[in-house]
């Protein structure tokens, strides 16, 4: 029956003896206070997660949850307290570090109907203490039936001779006293058995102790894993950009930013920090034929050679941080000025041009609005010229990091 403890009908107390009664009570209780209480013990709750700018998973702040993850974890806490009203403090230090109602359901599972290899021992101890009672029992019996026999093959003494009658009581005093060695023999297996029970149960629990460690272990492994793996995406990222830099620069296709070419003033000229310093003939060298000291009389003027890519369209490369929800990727290969100014992706599915932001350098990203997949078309708009380029369905719907898909246009 209920215990009516501090005003409240709440199940009995947990302890050595009723478990499976209290699992049964208690199952029932936290079904009263709501049934989704209970859902949280049998499918387990863990705190929201979300992605955070560096795209690693993170648990969400408390103040950032919405309505429906309060919801549910207000359903784990309400399981976990009416676990914890019904325990006493030895049974509280099994559960301290358990994180969700069902972890610290498990625990007490564990604790008192055991792993599968006690549940056989102890299942051991009950067949051995049965065999024991059925041979006590077959002893006893064969004892009385011989008892019985004697006395039957014993003549009547009608004469009421008094020796015959003590000769009977001590055959009753016989029987009476190996009955008390039977029992005695059954009193020491019992022993035996409580013996073996209560060192079952300190193995149990050094069990439960180590499951913990382990349990601790395997979770700082498993972050150790994740790190590394983040790690080493880095590192692929960063060698497969190296690679592609020294193909640049092994095919002459890298394009190079100087800031000032002069024959005097070296280290200060036009309060530029670096520049060629050149002698005089090969300052002339780099005018027209007759036209070097003209040249030479022009002072400071500025230039900029523009790119050309011959028969080369403009190539998209696909970041690896890339997945279903964000795309960027690096834009190569632009004839003119080269400098782009806008970037925007579109898909049959998209409800037009979808604005990209600039990374860094030439990588550019955005966010992938959800049910909108490839193929995708990219358009691209440099600063200074306001030249746009449309490349149609230049990045397939199963694109892949790291990947190059060249457009057969340019501006």
């Amino acid at each position: 029956m209920n215990n009516h403890r501090e005003g409240a009908f709440l199940p009995p107390l947990l302890g050595e003896l009723n478990y499976s009664d209290w699992k049964i009570r208690m199952k029932m209780f936290i079904k009263s206070i709501d049934e989704w209480a209970w859902r949280a013990i049998v499918i387990g709750w863990t705190p929201p997660t979300s992605m955070n700018e560096s795209h690693e998973i993170i648990q969400t702040p408390k103040e950032k949850w919405s309505d429906e993850e309060v919801r549910i974890a207000d359903y784990n806490s309400k399981a976990t307290n009416a676990i914890l009203s019904c325990i006493d403090e030895d049974q509280f230090k099994l559960i301290s570090m358990c994180k969700s109602s069902k972890e610290a359901w498990d625990v007490l599972q564990e604790a008192y109907e055991g792993t599968t290899q006690i549940n056989e021992c102890k299942q051991t101890v009950a067949e051995t203490v049965a065999t024991v009672g059925q041979t006590v029992q077959r002893d006893l019996r064969y004892d009385n039936l011989h008892s019985i026999h004697d006395k039957r093959s014993t003549p009547l003494n009608l004469a009421g001779d008094d020796g015959d009658s003590e000769n009977n009581s001590d055959d009753d005093v016989s029987t009476l006293e190996e009955i008390k060695q039977c029992y005695e023999k059954m009193y020491e297996k019992f022993l035996q058995v409580c013996e073996s029970n209560k060192f079952l149960e300190k193995e149990k629990l050094v069990l439960i102790e180590e499951n913990k460690v382990l349990k601790v272990q395997i979770s700082t492994l498993e972050q150790n894993v994740i790190s590394a793996s983040r790690e080493t995406d880095s590192l692929k990222a960063k060698f497969a950009q190296t690679q592609d830099d020294i193909s640049k620069f092994n095919t002459g296709r890298v394009p190079v930013n100087v800031g000032t070419v002069t024959n005097e003033c070296p280290g200060t000229c036009n309060n530029e920090a670096f520049h060629f310093d050149l002698s005089g003939i090969a300052f002339g060298a780099l005018a027209n034929p007759g036209q070097a000291d003209p040249m030479r009389k022009l002072g400071q003027f500025g230039c900029r050679v523009q790119c050309t890519y011959s028969n080369i369209g403009i190539q998209f490369k696909i970041d690896i941080g890339s997945n279903a929800n964000y795309l960027a990727f690096a834009i190569e290969f632009v004839n003119g000025d080269g400098d782009i100014g806008a970037a925007a992706i579109s898909s049959s599915n998209s409800n037009g041009w979808l604005s990209m932001k600039q990374s860094w350098g030439a990588t550019w990203s955005v966010g992938i609005p959800e049910g909108v997949s490839g193929p995708y078309s990219v358009k691209v708009t440099t600063i200074e010229s306001q030249k746009t380029a449309i490349a149609n369905n230049v990045i397939p719907a199963n694109w892949s990091k790291g990947q190059n898909y060249r457009s057969n246009v340019n501006v």
